[in-house]
Parts: structure tokens; C-alpha cells; sequence
């Protein structure tokens, strides 16, 4: 399969794998649980409360969100919409696609200690910001990733979750290597490191249950 044909085929997987996991959670949920909307002023209809809506416009399905909380700057990921950005708390937003091959983008992960470092997960790979969204560069890694996290203590260690895979770069992803050993049939659609032990790793995996690492994801 040549390029283009392969980034449009992990396009399509990820946006059927996201549909079809939306879908069986609100299948899932009780009736009496699902939200209910009511009319308000000016004959607009919205959920009760006080949520209000940001971001791409539907039909885009919101896949990960990043925030800095010192200068409430907002990242917004979306399969379809690529990638928003807001610097006043998510009041207005312009898109930080520079660099992108797709905008089919599934995961997102922001460097604990410096914001402007992040990661995103495309239908062309793995991609990398240094400087807060304004342009983009490909990481050695052209797979698409369900889920990311960087270490908080260093963020040149990020860990990838993909459909059939964990994997571990410690160089910023120029190189990546499988950390999926012990995990059956990885399906990763999330990730989580201990703040206080960072070699403590958890995957959530579709179908196969949760699993722990304790040495970094070796095993």
C-alpha cells in the first residue's frame, strides 16, 4: 500500500473505531440518564445547564482535549476538524494545523512542564509541536495513535496506544520501540503515568481489561 492510501486507511479506522465506541456507550447508558434539553430564550434549544458549546462544528467528533491552567490556552482535537486553539479560555479559537498531513486527529498530549511541547495523534502519524501549535513536525512514528501521555518528568518520554500496540519513545519520537509486553490483543484507547513513580504506567484496553506497569512499559 502506497502513502496516501495508507493514511486514508488509518483515517477511516479511526473514525469507524471512535463511531462504533460512542455508539455502544450511549447504547449502553440507562434512558433516564441521557441528557434531556429544554427551550430556551430566542427559541434556541440546549441541554440544561451551564455547559455551553466550543470548538469545531458537528459533524466533528471532539476525540482530546489540552490546557495549559497558567495562561488558559486550550487545545481542541478533532476526527475531521484537526486541531483548534484558545488563548483566552476557550472563548475564541483558530486553527493550528500548520504542518499537518490530516486532520483526522485522534489523540493529543501536552508536556507537563513546558506547554508549548505537544504531541498529536493523526491519520498521518505522530506529530510534534515546539512551539505551542504554530507549526507541526512528523515523529518517527506514521501510525495512528488511540491514546497518548507524556512522562511528567521529561517530555521526551511519550507513550503511544494504538490497535495492536503500546509503544515508547524516550528521544521526543524520532524512534519508537513496542511496549505491549504482557498486554493481550492491545486495543489502547487510554493511558495514565503515576505522578510520583512515572515508571508506573496503566493501559486501557478494549476487550482485554486494564493493565500495569511498574518498569516503565518493558513488561
Amino acid at each position: 500500500m502506497n502513502e496516501t492510501g495508507r493514511r486514508q486507511s488509518a483515517s477511516k479506522e479511526a473514525v469507524s473505531i471512535c463511531f462504533a465506541l460512542v455508539f455502544a456507550l450511549f447504547l449502553a447508558m440507562p434512558a433516564s440518564s441521557r441528557a434531556q434539553s429544554k427551550s430556551l430564550p430566542g427559541g434556541n434549544s440546549r441541554t440544561a445547564g451551564a455547559w455551553r458549546p466550543v470548538g469545531p462544528a458537528p459533524p466533528a467528533i471532539e476525540a482530546s482535549i489540552a490546557i495549559d491552567d497558567v495562561t488558559r490556552t486550550v487545545y481542541i482535537a478533532s476526527l475531521g476538524g484537526g486541531i483548534l486553539k484558545s488563548e483566552d479560555g476557550g472563548q475564541t479559537f483558530a486553527a493550528a494545523n500548520q504542518g499537518l498531513d490530516s486532520l483526522v486527529v485522534a489523540s493529543l498530549a501536552m508536556a507537563h512542564d513546558n506547554p508549548n511541547v505537544l504531541y498529536a495523534g493523526t491519520g498521518a502519524g505522530i506529530y510534534k509541536t515546539t512551539n505551542g501549535g504554530a507549526t507541526w513536525s512528523a515523529t518517527g512514528s506514521d501510525l495512528l495513535p488511540l491514546s497518548l501521555i507524556i512522562d511528567p518528568t521529561n517530555e521526551n518520554i511519550l507513550y503511544a496506544g494504538f490497535n495492536g500496540d503500546l509503544q515508547k519513545t524516550v528521544d521526543g519520537g524520532d524512534t519508537w520501540v513496542s511496549s505491549a509486553n504482557g498486554i493481550d490483543n492491545p486495543l489502547v484507547f487510554s493511558l495514565a503515568i503515576d505522578p510520583n513513580t512515572t515508571n508506573v504506567l496503566y493501559a486501557g484496553t478494549a476487550g482485554t481489561g486494564a493493565f500495569k506497569s511498574v518498569d516503565g512499559g518493558a513488561t
